[in-house]
């Protein structure tokens, strides 16, 4: 494979994963938000 397609592959990986933890992140928070009120 060559480098720049690598480094194309790694770079969605990378925001992909981050979105998922942004998700994540956000139904924890709409989740306690739910338990308090």
């Amino acid at each position: 494979m060559q480098p720049i397609l690598l480094h194309t592959c790694f770079l969605a990986l990378n925001s992909m994963k981050m979105c998922a933890l942004n998700l994540r992140g956000r139904g924890l928070e709409s989740a306690e938000k739910r338990e308090k009120s």
